[in-house]
């Protein structure tokens, strides 16, 4: 799988008076560690291409979740797509725990 998923919230709590702070995802190992992957995003990175295909390249299981500020093609496409000028700036956060 090669994906993408944009999250339905809205894009800044001026929009809403939703109180939604970071994103997070949890990815849990039934494996021999037992352990829970946790990424997380703020509202700068509402999108995340996801891909599950390592099999087929590497011989391994594995998954991507790729935290994004726009979707994909968005230099075409202009969906989320933030432009920057000289001077400009954008911060945002995201990383990932082990737990």
């Amino acid at each position: 799988m090669d994906d993408e998923f944009e999250s339905a919230l809205p894009r800044s709590s001026a929009e809403s008076s939703s109180s939604c702070g970071d994103f997070k995802q949890r990815i849990h190992d039934d494996g021999g560690d037992n352990a829970t992957l946790v990424l997380f995003a703020d509202r700068q990175h509402r999108v995340y291409q996801i891909y599950t295909g390592a099999r087929e390249k590497s011989g391994v299981n594995g998954l991507v979740l790729e935290p994004m500020s726009a979707l994909a093609d968005a230099y075409n496409n202009g969906d989320g797509l933030t432009v920057l000028w000289p001077g400009d700036t954008f911060d945002g956060t995201f990383g990932a725990s082990i737990e």
